[in-house]
């Protein structure tokens, strides 16, 4: 195989808005789909704030208050954030990851340090704070305190603290009076910060004056105000915890009993004022300990803080849970910059047409796929807005019986509907943008409940035919296939006994009307032939196909996923690589109609496509070309024979996020491929495309090509397979390109791989079948 690599006004309250991510990306870029409001994190910046959700970094500049999303599509180099800090002298945030890898993001670029992450340790690594302290970072981690030196963007040192040199969970420090105090998993400890030794956990005492019964106990959270050093105590229930504080003065410990029975998260402290930021509340408190503010609530919606800090001036910036980043002057006054984003992380399906997008929010366990009463419902993307109805919006989505929106399909021919088949009593909804529109079970069609859990429905998958019909998999009932009709009429299909009450992860209507249904688990593939007359069964026929020759001969009878490519070849992805039946219309005429595997050369041996690779979803392109996604494996691109790799990304050489890629989806008028991870939704746009009506308005952009750019020139408007010739305006052939879809692609060079010089060139595009001819012109300025 070849390898190439490459706030409506309510009370004093305002909701900025922003959108979730920018337009569709440059041919060869990415674009990221994470959902960014639920934050973790939040610190000052210079002119700006930034907040952290695990997924991704949003600052805000509060000057103008836009809203900029920085993720992996923009350079970060990880996934699971959980801590970022700013060093305001160097102009640098500090991004933390849970598995102890570390970004450097400066205005410009973004440094990698992936020191502790790849550090041969067995201990937690997880980044719990970032501490500022004289031009160096101080990170507390499950290893101990690692000193990051900013100038030279390396690790310093590493303090361990446990007894006898083991690691000890480190959640907090602070410097006080020459000291460094640490609140870690198993009490308090203290060293001076300027003993050379620190490294050695000879150098640290646990702090033994606490009450006897936390001394040894686990503390969340440290910070020195005015004389007194306040710590956390991290309860074994939730409301447990106990804030305790030192002072200085007297020399003892008190309960501070003001936030007793609160879950506390953070102490955060500036000049004469102490801020606490608990679940429900941000309290505040001056040098006295009297309150002076008390923000127990948002005018737009109730607290789920995880942090909270001073700003600039008077104002108090929070980091929340669901209302994303959050400036408050007091309970009545605040704002929310919240972006417009997807309802959940979680997606397993996805649709895309026209320039929409549809995500399922489903959580599955095991591997007879039961629902994990995941009730966040669905998200739908209509090129500019997402709406995202689910049990806390729309009364028709049930809270007590409406779980794991699962499959997913967007009406092909009315922008804004959209269909989602659940994991539960909800069975399958009709949604019109953010509204639900109607809603089917047993009672109004012929869904019918698993025969094991009365009025339970597993709807696994949907999708649309050509002539609009929606066809549903119905997993664990006697007969596994229903549809739905343009006409809102219902009907169910006998697949016979092979495919009763088991479970079905996909359904594919083809062109032919041969429908089939993916069996994983050792299941196979049933075909279902309803000869195009849907509603007369006397003509309708049925088999079931799996291992060994003559029926079927599938590699594996585990059956992931199927589809359909362009050539109206079948193409199955199973828990042991690909197979393609090539001739489809043999399963019911009595010819060969068995699976292959494609047999490809790779440094001169003869090997199986794919093989060892579990295969969750195939996507075919404009060009006929197969996206492949695998269970742990990320994403492969290869030829429309398959003989070829064209690309094959990863979390470690794209923006990826995981290599466990559950679904994929297409624009095809775009060419933006998506792709749905257990991280969330990422596109990349591809460079095939499918035109409405090819060869109707061909044309070429950008037009004209100018001096400083030197990125892909497309030629729009062509076929499948077209016959590009590019020539100089005497009719000099300058290079000879074939389209990928509906669009072709040109570097701007000769075929001696020179830029061309400026003048206009000319542009003849035929059709593969001759029948089809176009021109068009493009000007080069150097």
């Amino acid at each position: 195989m070849r390898f190439i690599v490459f706030n409506l006004f309510m009370l004093l309250s305002v909701f900025f808005t922003a959108a979730q991510q920018s337009s569709i990306p440059a041919l060869g870029k990415w674009r990221d789909f994470f959902p960014l409001n639920n934050l973790i994190d939040v610190t000052l910046g210079n002119n700006c704030v930034y907040a952290a959700s695990r997924y991704g970094i949003v600052k805000l500049d509060i000057q103008d208050n836009s809203l900029k999303r920085i993720t992996r599509t923009a350079g970060l180099n990880d996934s699971y954030i959980s801590a970022i800090g700013y060093e305001a002298n160097k102009n640098v945030l500090l991004v933390g990851y849970e598995n102890g890898n570390v970004d450097l993001v400066f205005e410009n670029e973004i440094i990698n340090l992936p020191d502790i992450k790849n550090a041969n340790i067995t201990a937690d690594k997880k980044i719990n704070r970032i501490q500022i302290y004289y031009n160096r970072a101080y990170l507390t981690t499950g290893l101990g305190i690692i000193v990051l030196d900013i100038d030279r963007k390396e690790i310093k040192d590493t303090y361990i603290l446990g007894n006898n040199g083991t690691y000890l969970n480190v959640n907090q420090i602070d410097f006080i009076n020459g000291e460094i105090f640490a609140a870690t998993d198993y009490g308090i400890y203290s060293a001076n910060e300027n003993n050379p030794f620190l490294s050695s956990f000879l150098s640290w005492t646990k702090r033994t004056d606490l009450p006897a019964a936390v001394v040894n106990a686990k503390f969340k959270a440290i910070k020195k105000f005015d004389d007194k050093i306040f710590v956390i105590y991290d309860g074994p229930t939730y409301g447990s915890d106990t804030i305790f504080y030192y002072s200085m003065t007297n020399l003892n410990w008190n309960i501070f009993t003001p936030l007793v029975g609160f879950n506390n998260n953070h102490i955060e402290t500036k000049n004469n004022k102490i801020l606490f930021s608990t679940d429900y509340a941000i309290q505040e408190f001056d040098n006295n300990l009297n309150q002076t503010n008390n923000i127990f609530q948002y005018a737009f919606a109730s607290i789920e803080a995880s942090k909270a800090i001073f700003g600039y001036s008077n104002e108090i910036w929070i980091a929340d849970k669901q209302s994303g980043l959050v400036k408050a002057l007091n309970p009545y006054n605040n704002w929310t910059y919240k972006l417009n984003e997807p309802g959940s992380i979680n997606a397993i399906r996805i649709d895309a047409q026209n320039e929409s997008l549809l995500i399922g929010h489903a959580s599955i366990t095991g591997t007879n796929w039961q629902n994990n009463y995941n009730a966040e419902g669905v998200s739908f993307f209509d090129g500019n807005t997402w709406y995202n109805p689910n049990k806390n919006n729309s009364s028709l989505i049930i809270p007590d019986s409406s779980y794991d929106f699962l499959s997913t399909a967007i009406y092909p021919d009315i922008n804004g509907k959209y269909y989602a088949g659940t994991l539960s009593n909800g069975g399958l909804f009709e949604f019109n943008l953010g509204q639900v529109t109607n809603r089917f079970d047993e009672v109004n069609s012929t869904i019918m409940p698993t025969t094991s859990i009365p009025g339970y429905c597993m709807i696994t998958d949907i999708k649309f035919d050509k002539e609009f019909n929606l066809w549903i998999a119905n997993a664990f009932v006697d007969e596994p296939l229903s549809v739905l009709k343009p006409n809102g009429q219902f009907k169910r299909f006998d697949c016979g006994p092979l495919a009763k009450n088991k479970l079905i992860t996909r359904v594919l209507p083809t062109e032919s009307g041969l429908v089939y249904l993916s069996y994983p688990n050792t299941g196979g593939l049933l075909v279902y032939n309803h000869n195009n007359t849907i509603d007369d069964i006397s003509d309708d026929e049925y088999k079931f196909l799996s291992s060994g020759s003559g029926n079927g001969n599938l590699p594996n009878t585990d059956v992931k996923c199927v589809t359909e490519d362009l050539d109206k070849q079948i193409w199955i992805g199973t828990a042991a690589g690909i197979a393609v039946i090539y001739t489809p219309s043999a399963i019911f005429s009595g010819g060969n109609f068995d699976a292959q595997q494609i047999f490809i050369e790779q440094d001169g041996n003869i090997q199986i496509l794919l093989e060892n690779e579990v295969i969750n979803c195939i996507a075919i392109d404009g060009a006929n070309r197969k996206w492949i996604g695998t269970e742990n494996s990320g994403v492969y691109l290869i030829s429309d024979d398959g003989q070829s790799q064209i690309a094959h990304f990863t979390k470690f050489n794209s923006p990826l996020p995981s290599n466990q890629i559950n679904d994929i989806a297409i624009h095809h008028k775009t060419g933006e491929v998506f792709f749905a991870t257990e991280i969330g939704v990422v596109s990349y746009r591809g460079t095939a495309t499918i035109e409405d009506k090819p060869f109707s308005e061909v044309y070429a952009f950008p037009n004209p090509v100018r001096p400083d750019y030197s990125g892909p020139i497309v030629i729009k408007g062509l076929d499948r397979d077209s016959d590009i010739k590019i020539t100089d305006i005497t009719g000099n052939i300058v290079t000879v390109i074939k389209s990928e879809g509906g669009q072709a692609v040109w570097d701007g060079k000769n075929m001696k791989g020179e830029r061309v010089a400026t003048g206009v060139y000319m542009v003849f595009a035929n059709s593969q079948s001759g029948s089809q001819r176009a021109k068009t012109k493009i000007l080069f300025i150097n």
